[in-house]
């Protein structure tokens, strides 16, 4: 008796309407699945840009650069530079040092490539400063100073109008994104909206004999909402698969370029976490999109 009853428990929920006929279901799956696939793309790019967005700061969080003009005619020479270099390490909290001919080099290289002579160019004097974090003492104002007493010509860049504006580009770009896939999100719910319509419309006799025994538009509703669930859990599972070989694919092409003109997307545990709850989400939404809707022409129904 009591395996009868587990027996029962286990035992998959039933349709009372034949929803596995009509027209709709695969247009349900196949819209999903494509939805999905470009709203785990979108997704990806925004956890890069906001990853990149991390990078920048940290990288040039502290990080200043003076430069000194190259001038032909008037020379800076290297005792000055050196005297200039020991000046700025006299502050407190601050680290100055010459960037060298392969320093230069390496920031240059995916422009000029690796074989410039860049002994033979009129290249200014670079000096990376570095300032420690929460360091008041040193402004802004007195490295610049400094660096005027001793070299007039120098110019001190603190990098801080050019992050800002990277900074602003990067979080419109954000937006836009997120804009994007709440969009494909809504597209998706209209699919579902309108295949709930026509699924209701196709299996009219059948709703009429549910509600002549009894059945309430609530249960009706919930035959729909279950198909609906379905559907999009493997449409929105075909489009993460095919998403996740999309950025494989991406990833095995730029394994030749390294991370100076294409940056590395490394996403974190909680944002996977994300990418793999796509199809559950699409699945939720596909499903009140489909009670709504039928609940709503249910009512109407004399």
């Amino acid at each position: 008796m009591t395996k009868a009853k587990n027996n029962k428990k286990r035992a998959p929920k039933r349709y009372d309407l034949p929803l596995h006929r009509g027209s709709g279901g695969h247009l349900v799956s196949w819209t999903i699945g494509v939805m999905s696939y470009l709203t785990v793309l979108v997704m990806v790019l925004v956890f890069a840009l906001t990853s990149a967005q991390s990078v920048w700061q940290a990288g040039l969080s502290g990080r200043m650069t003076i430069e000194i003009p190259y001038n032909k005619s008037n020379m800076v020479s290297a005792d000055k530079q050196n005297d200039l270099v020991r000046e700025l390490n006299k502050l407190s909290g601050v680290s100055a040092r010459i960037l060298s001919l392969e320093d230069i080099g390496a920031l240059v290289g995916p422009w000029l490539g690796t074989g410039a002579a860049l002994a033979e160019l009129p290249l200014p004097v670079m000096i990376d400063i570095t300032r420690a974090d929460n360091n008041r003492a040193a402004t802004p104002a007195l490295i610049g100073e400094t660096a005027k007493k001793t070299i007039p010509t120098a110019v001190l860049d603190t990098h801080e109008e050019w992050l800002a504006d990277l900074m602003q580009l990067a979080k419109a770009c954000r937006m836009v994104l997120i804009a994007i896939s709440l969009i494909l999100g809504f597209t998706a719910a209209l699919t579902v909206a309108a295949t709930s319509r026509t699924r209701l419309a196709l299996h009219k006799e059948e709703v009429d004999l549910l509600h002549l025994i009894g059945a309430t538009d609530s249960y009706i509703a919930t035959q729909f909402q279950r198909q609906a669930f379905r559907l999009a859990i493997e449409g929105a599972a075909g489009g993460l698969f095919a998403a996740l070989l999309t950025m494989a694919g991406i990833g095995m092409a730029k394994q030749g370029l390294g991370d100076t003109l294409l940056p590395g997307i490394h996403l974190s545990p909680l944002q996977w976490l994300w990418l793999v709850l796509t199809p559950l989400i699409a699945g939720v939404i596909a499903m009140v999109a489909s009670r709504f809707t039928v609940l709503y022409a249910l009512r109407k129904v004399p």
